[in-house]
């Protein structure tokens, strides 16, 4: 059986900048663990502290759901580290997907 065709860069756009958004989120809130779990304790249920944690941090309710399901365990310096990696190495691939596609676009 063939290897199905690579998406056009225009999609793996599109999914790398879900994920950059995800990681956003969790780097922030590795960044401010003692503010996440403030309003984590201070909420009724998981759908108020992901109210609460969108409003604390100006993050959308998908980035807030990730927030809350970060295990305490990723706070540690070298899961840090990784996050912040994992963070770097996807908005250097948004960078060049973003300079891709325009290259694809008529005109360029």
């Amino acid at each position: 059986m063939p290897d199905s065709p690579e998406p056009p860069a225009s999609e793996l756009l599109e999914r790398a900048l879900d994920d950059l958004n995800i990681w956003e989120a969790v780097l922030l809130a590795t960044r401010d663990p003692h503010g996440v779990l403030d309003v984590v304790m201070a909420a009724a249920d998981p759908e108020a502290a992901v109210a609460a944690l969108s409003q604390r941090f100006s993050v959308s309710e998908i980035q807030a759901e990730a927030m809350l399901a970060l295990q305490v365990r990723r706070v540690t310096a070298r899961d840090r580290a990784a996050i912040e990696a994992k963070h770097d190495e996807l908005a250097a691939m948004v960078a060049g997907l973003r300079a891709q596609v325009a290259g694809d676009q008529p005109g360029s």
